[in-house]
């Protein structure tokens, strides 16, 4: 995608569209897919849309998307990679993922993704719940609750998880 025309698409409202569907349509599963699928590239590496989803509260839209559509293949992976986009490197929209709930709604899709043998959607999904625990030690209690590590761990023996089966740093 062009960088130019995703920072346009943003100055023109397109942002806030998306997020207003994604409230708007919560019952179409396909809808919702796509604008999960849309703000994950209208916010890759763009930090104007990035603060025009936080700002247009994008976050507790993909939350409750993957709370209605939770056993959904293409929504969750579109809402992980979204979501992966709104909170890598802001600690705001971090923070703001986890008081929503996002750290419940990511360990349930790896647990689907177990469930459903899809490799794809665990390893999104365990690229997320690193992003959402990183330096956020209330998220870090919240995926203790949420029997976080034990998800991670049957995903990885499942052969999920593929970007965590190298070496991981403690932090």
């Amino acid at each position: 995608h062009n960088a130019e025309n995703m920072s346009r698409a943003g100055n023109a409202g397109a942002v806030e569209a998306v997020v207003a569907a994604l409230r708007c349509h919560t019952e179409n599963c396909a809808m919702q897919e796509l604008a999960c699928g849309v703000l994950c590239l209208l916010t890759s590496l763009n930090a104007g849309n990035i603060t025009r989803a936080a700002n247009a509260n994008a976050i507790e839209a993909i939350v409750l998307a993957m709370r209605a559509h939770a056993d959904e293949t293409g929504l969750l992976l579109n809402a992980c990679r979204g979501l992966c986009n709104l909170i890598s490197h802001d600690a705001d929209n971090v923070s703001l993922a986890g008081t929503v709930g996002a750290v419940d709604v990511v360990v349930a899709a790896i647990r689907f993704g177990y469930h459903a043998s899809n490799a794809l959607v665990q390893d999104t999904a365990c690229v997320t719940l690193f992003h959402l625990t990183i330096g956020n030690e209330e998220n870090k209690r919240r995926a203790d609750d949420a029997s976080a590590i034990e998800a991670v761990i049957g995903a990885m023996r499942g052969g999920g998880c593929a970007s965590l089966s190298g070496p991981v740093r403690a932090e």
